[in-house]
């Protein structure tokens, strides 16, 4: 042939292929939705104490304690993973 060859191995590492970028992309999806989700728990969970605090402090206090083991990813961190990701 004339020196022009096809497939992900002859171009290195730096070369993604259709199926890694697409993988990357789906990866970096599922994160965001995963801190998405998380930051939707927390919210629900802090609303749900203040409204249980008078008649059920310990349920309530169980549920703020809840809340703060969820590690919220702000939007703009999640943003950057995508972006990051998906950069050549």
């Amino acid at each position: 042939m004339s020196g022009i060859s096809s497939g992900a191995a002859t171009h290195g590492p730096a070369h993604l292929t259709w199926r890694d970028m697409l993988a990357r992309i789906g990866r970096a999806v599922w994160r965001a939705l995963e801190a998405h989700g998380r930051s939707r728990g927390r919210r629900e969970l802090l609303y749900l104490a203040d409204r249980w605090q008078a008649n059920q402090p310990q349920l309530a206090g169980e549920m703020r304690a809840a809340s703060r083991r969820c590690s919220p990813l702000s939007r703009g961190a999640a943003e950057d993973s995508v972006d990051r990701l998906t950069s050549p």
